[in-house]
């Protein structure tokens, strides 16, 4: 049993997403101003993208953990709760967006709770 580490891998791997996430939040911060204009010419979409992007960017850190905890639990053979909390996280999620009205609602607090 080499619990130390384990244990010390875990931190290790959850200290490195969250810097990794905030250099995402960071970079996407950064540019905020030019993503929208990659997808569309509309001005008026581009605006409501550009509204998202601060949600996207401090998005960014929930995901990064997420998938470093998902692929521990997978690592570590934990299925079951993977499953469980996969299944917890999508309801909430379901349940969350069907409650906003707008675009900017249902990803900063929809999307978000699906990561969260």
């Amino acid at each position: 049993n080499d619990r130390p580490a384990a244990t010390s891998l875990i931190r290790y791997m959850l200290k490195f997403a969250v810097i990794q996430g905030i250099v995402s939040m960071l970079v996407l911060d950064g540019v905020d101003l030019v993503v929208p204009t990659l997808f569309t010419a509309d001005v008026e979409i581009q605006k409501h993208l550009h509204q998202l992007m601060p949600c996207l960017a401090l998005q960014q850190i929930l995901v990064s953990l997420t998938l470093v905890v998902e692929s521990l639990a997978a690592g570590g053979n934990q299925f079951q709760l993977l499953a469980a909390g996969t299944t917890i996280a999508t309801v909430a999620s379901i349940w969350q967006i069907s409650l906003q009205t707008t675009v900017e609602g249902i990803w900063g607090v929809g999307i978000t709770t699906l990561f969260a």
